[in-house]
């Protein structure tokens, strides 16, 4: 695919993401290629390093932000949604059904209508930065004592009885909806198709590797056509 003249979105900006970014600019001269990732030090960081070896055709466009967020939170970090209302809210946005209302209020969304790019390529290691709790096994732990009730085991003949929802009870109940990477991946994957639809992407790449980082794409760019 020719990939002169052409807008690139490159979604991640770790070892992979940058080798791709940089495989790009080594073999073609793109209109543009912006550049997401999730912190923004690491954005600058990013971009300065790319703006040494590409060529005066192309602009380097940086852009930053929980790519798996709601817009509106798309620039707290994880830490910073420690507030109950505001992660009750974002479990309530993962597991409502995908409306197109619900669609278009995400930042892969507003990502892609601010941007337009016929290309957009996936370097995000989904399965690691896609929950909202630190320690999954801890908080189902928590919830698995909850659905005990009493601390024993339940059994058919002398079912434990339910405590009742009180606050704490309430917030171990959000965070294990929040560790849950499926509804997740699902809104994302949803409002990406979205996006390409409403823009006219014109191809979805993602790229991953054998879990070596960067290393494993050795001097190739080893990428899935998954759309």
């Amino acid at each position: 695919m020719k990939l002169d003249d052409k807008r690139i979105l490159i979604i991640g900006a770790g070892e992979v993401g940058t080798a791709v970014a940089e495989d790009l600019v080594n073999r073609s001269d793109p209109a543009e290629i912006i550049i997401h990732t999730s912190r923004q030090r690491t954005m600058d960081m990013r971009i300065g390093h790319l703006k040494e070896m590409t060529g005066p055709r192309t602009l380097l466009t940086g852009s930053w932000g929980d790519i798996f967020a709601p817009y509106e939170l798309t620039h707290r970090s994880r830490s910073e949604i420690n507030d109950r209302n505001v992660r009750l809210a974002l479990a309530e946005f993962f597991l409502q059904p995908s409306g197109a209302a619900q669609l278009r209020r995400t930042t892969i969304y507003e990502l892609i209508s601010r941007h337009r790019p016929h290309i957009v390529i996936d370097a995000v290691n989904s399965a690691s930065v896609c929950t909202y709790t630190e320690d999954p096994h801890q908080t189902f732990g928590e919830l698995l004592d909850l659905a005990r009730g009493t601390g024993g085991p339940r059994t058919a003949e002398a079912p434990a009885e339910l405590p009742a929802v009180t606050p704490d009870i309430a917030d171990v109940a959000t965070d294990a909806l929040l560790s849950l990477s499926t509804p997740i991946l699902h809104r994302y994957v949803d409002s990406l198709r979205r996006a390409m639809a409403d823009f006219q992407v014109e191809r979805f790449i993602k790229v991953s590797t054998t879990g070596l980082g960067a290393g494993s794409l050795r001097s190739d760019l080893v990428s899935w056509f998954v759309m």
